[in-house]
């Protein structure tokens, strides 16, 4: 064998799955985050909705002249 093909089994055998490896806890941690921003939107705008009822609760309590 050749320098190049030792190298290139060297990576195959050795670097390859490594990567895929990596590649699969790099995805659980994009779906994680897709979970977790997913989440904070979601309590975003129950905040966002309690936030406008209080308002409103607020400006309808002054009165008008």
């Amino acid at each position: 064998m050749g320098v190049v093909e030792d190298i290139r089994k060297l990576l195959q055998d050795l670097v390859t799955p490594e990567m895929r490896a990596l590649a699969v806890k790099v995805d659980a941690v994009h779906k994680e985050v897709d979970i977790l921003r997913e989440d904070m939107n979601r309590r975003f705008e129950e905040l966002s909705r309690e936030m406008s009822r209080r308002f409103d609760y607020i400006e309808r309590s002054f009165p008008r002249g």
